[in-house]
């Protein structure tokens, strides 16, 4: 790592392989149909009550109650249960922020997807892809993580916790994946 290296620099170069993991199980799942949504809004409702601030103050908390409640609504709509969620995993705040903030980015592409659908009961299960990304809070996240050095035992500790949200993540979609039932009685 360069001495000049930031945070938020190193957690993506940092965490860019079990990013890149959980993206590709990601890609498997059509958005577009009630199967697909319904396994990606399992995963990510079983995976954000599982996440558990030890320390400083998360600015993505209020943001992941609010998704939550939004998933399972979406989820009711859909008519599809909760999977229950993975181990706890503590992390701090910015571990925390880096991933639920930062997903939501990733969101507005995802959102492309879902908006194209053409079954109603997609179309429907619309509230977790309608709230706002919140790039506010991001781009107070980067200005934060811009200033703070990318190596030494916090940095290190940043990016085991971001993995482990990552992993969190994955075994989620995992789940989901293996869970899914097709729901082509609803269309």
């Amino acid at each position: 790592m360069s001495h000049d290296e930031n945070l938020r620099t190193r957690l993506r170069v940092g965490t860019r392989e079990e990013h890149e993991a959980l993206d590709a199980k990601l890609s498997e799942l059509d958005l577009r149909s009630p199967d697909g949504l319904s396994r990606f809004l399992q995963l990510q409702a079983a995976a954000l009550p599982c996440i558990r601030i030890s320390e400083g103050v998360a600015r993505s908390a209020d943001l992941a109650d609010d998704l939550l409640a939004c998933l399972r609504l979406d989820l009711a709509v859909l008519g599809v249960d909760e999977l229950p969620g993975g181990p706890v995993v503590e992390v701090h705040a910015l571990a925390m922020d880096y991933v639920v903030l930062g997903s939501r980015l990733g969101t507005a592409v995802l959102r492309r997807h879902w908006a194209d659908a053409a079954d109603p009961l997609v179309q429907r299960a619309n509230r977790y892809f309608d709230t706002p990304a919140r790039p506010d809070l991001w781009r107070a996240f980067c200005v934060e993580t811009a200033e703070m050095a990318g190596e030494g035992d916090f940095a290190d500790r940043m990016v085991r916790d971001v993995r482990a949200l990552f992993t969190l993540y994955d075994d989620c979609a995992g789940m989901a994946l293996k869970a899914g039932r097709p729901i082509d009685e609803f269309t």
